[in-house]
């Protein structure tokens, strides 16, 4: 609970200082702070390319630009005109950082992914059996322990709906900031991951809340940043109104950015090992050995003490995705 707390009230703060009203007039619109880019984020597919332009290049003096991590992504810079070209090498994120003299440096994110044609080879079935594997078997063996423990390898999920309650109690008994998420729908999803090696990885689905939590944002930018300045949307001089509407993208993406680093961070929650044996699935974390009925590619988890992170339920229920 602290954790989610730590992340999610972060980032209310970020918005407030972002939007804050006071002195916003005095901003001189000529002046131009800093490196300024085109982009803010890359995603792209392995063997693709894109450019990001150092949009005041011409007013910067010995830029460099450099890659955390070369083994995901390339870059080529045209110190000429300011193009920085990306290529996506293999799947990962990486950080790439421009820096100029006398300015702060500027990073940002870029995400490589698999390919569309390389995702497709890997969802196409294997036809190359023979013609005596068509042949009519009139055995069915049974299934080996290894064959057993990779059909019960996989992903298990266990979704909870982040409702009124949750809200309130996260928002300090603000009601009407517990409203206003409640209409997001936000599930936040905890994955059980059992790999073929008998590795078990507990962790929560914190990409998939972020993305949700920040594209509910955006859409309802007007009505969030209203609730946070105390201050109608009607009250607010045409000024106002058109300070708030300017910052949006720059608050959004900001946002975005320092949800996506500081969910990175707190998504794992524990490593452990699994077997499967007569229909149970034993699971051992820190030392602690637990035996559950696995039954019909579910099972059930009971919580000591009721601790689910503050969701409400003394069990969790996870049912396999793949």
């Amino acid at each position: 609970m602290k954790k989610k707390e730590k992340i999610v009230v972060g980032l209310l703060a970020l918005c407030l200082m972002g939007i804050s009203l006071t002195g916003c007039g005095q901003e001189s619109k000529d002046e131009e702070e800093g490196i300024l880019l085109s982009e803010q984020k890359v995603r792209i597919e392995v063997g693709d390319e894109v450019e990001v332009e150092i949009e005041n290049f011409d007013d910067l003096k010995r830029v460099d630009v450099e890659v955390e991590d070369d083994d995901i992504a390339e870059i080529v810079f045209d110190d000429e005109d300011g193009i920085i070209t990306i290529e996506g090498i293999s799947p990962g994120k990486t950080t790439v950082t421009v820096s100029a003299k006398n300015e702060d440096d500027v990073s940002f994110k870029v995400t490589v992914e698999e390919s569309e044609d390389a995702r497709s080879d890997a969802d196409v079935p294997d036809d190359s059996r023979s013609d005596a594997d068509d042949s009519p078997s009139t055995e069915t063996p049974a299934p080996s322990a290894d064959q057993e423990a990779e059909e019960v390898a996989g992903d298990y999920v266990s979704s909870y709906n982040l409702d009124s309650d949750f809200w309130i109690d996260l928002m300090g008994g603000d009601t009407e900031l517990a409203d206003f998420f409640v209409k997001g729908n936000f599930t936040l999803d905890f994955i059980m991951s059992l790999d073929s090696d008998g590795t078990a990885l507990l962790h929560m689905d914190t990409e998939k809340f972020a993305s949700d939590f920040v594209n509910f944002l955006d859409d309802n930018y007007i009505e969030f940043t209203c609730m946070l300045v105390e201050r109608d949307w009607d009250d607010l001089t045409q000024e106002e109104k058109e300070i708030l509407e300017s910052r949006k993208d720059g608050i959004i993406s900001d946002l975005e950015e320092a949800m996506m680093e500081d969910m990175e961070v707190s998504s794992d929650l524990g490593t452990g090992t699994w077997e499967y044996a007569d229909g149970n699935l034993y699971l051992t974390f820190n030392g602690n050995e637990k035996s559950v009925p696995l039954n019909s590619g579910s099972f059930v988890i009971d919580v000591p003490n009721g601790d689910t992170f503050g969701l409400g339920d003394d069990s969790i229920v996870f049912t396999k995705v793949n």
